[in-house]
């Protein structure tokens, strides 16, 4: 859900950026400061915000660090999922990859 919503927002602001370049709306010599002052506040917003997202479950059980997985988990699919059979899957697959390597 995380890559749909980052995906779209993309989509959505270059659908924007198109829209404002237009020469009758601020793509003129006049106004060029709009079109690079805009993104920069998104931009610290975005910045902060992936500090306040949980770390890759996946890249947890990689660094055996199956309890912090475990919780990164839980947050993301909510307090009443039942994560064990996902973990189960993340944690096979893992060991999966470690033996091809």
């Amino acid at each position: 859900a995380f890559g749909v919503f980052h995906q779209l927002f993309v989509t959505i602001g270059i659908l924007i950026a198109v829209v404002l370049g237009m020469s009758s709306v601020v793509g003129n010599p006049d106004h060029w400061w709009v079109l690079y002052g805009i993104p920069v506040p998104l931009g610290v917003l975005h910045f902060v915000i992936m500090f306040l997202l949980p770390d890759s479950p996946k890249w947890l059980i990689s660094k055996d660090r199956q309890t912090d997985a475990e919780k990164a988990l839980q947050r993301v699919r909510g307090g009443h999922y039942n994560i064990d059979p996902e973990i189960c899957m993340l944690i096979e697959e893992e060991a999966a990859a470690n033996e091809y390597q």
